[in-house]
């Protein structure tokens, strides 16, 4: 039983502020699972800085991640009964936009119906004047 909630410090903002996004991921099994991927969500409009999920392998929280223009997804490899794990990243707007952040996916690889996901949110960004 995996369970994800995304968080956002705001749904308002302008073109030269940033957006924190954190994603927490429980999961509530019985015994151990074995390749736990994550999708997280880059909204429409919005930049998402690699860097970051460098610094995660780096750490050995995640195995390995790979960005593209509307997801990042970090595969966590094993993962123990009970456990919660939270990843922040920094989204940074391009442009003004009332976009639709889709929702976070999280999901056993080799078991893929076994997944949960975020609920989707409503972003605005406007230009700063």
């Amino acid at each position: 039983m995996l369970d994800v909630v995304m968080d956002y410090d705001r749904i308002s903002l302008s073109t030269k502020d940033v957006l924190r996004a954190k994603a927490t991921v429980k999961y509530g099994g019985k015994g151990p699972t074995y390749m736990v991927s994550v999708g997280l969500p880059v909204p429409p409009g919005f930049t998402v800085d690699a860097g970051e999920f460098a610094e995660l392998v780096g750490a050995k929280r995640v195995q390995k991640f790979s960005v593209t223009a509307r997801q990042v997804t970090l595969y966590l490899g094993d993962v123990k009964p009970g456990s919660a794990q939270a990843f922040e990243y920094t989204l940074k707007p391009k442009y003004p936009i009332k976009a639709k952040a889709p929702a976070a996916v999280a999901y056993e690889y080799y078991t893929p119906a076994n997944r949960a996901a975020s609920r989707p949110v409503q972003l605005v960004v406007e230009e700063k004047k």
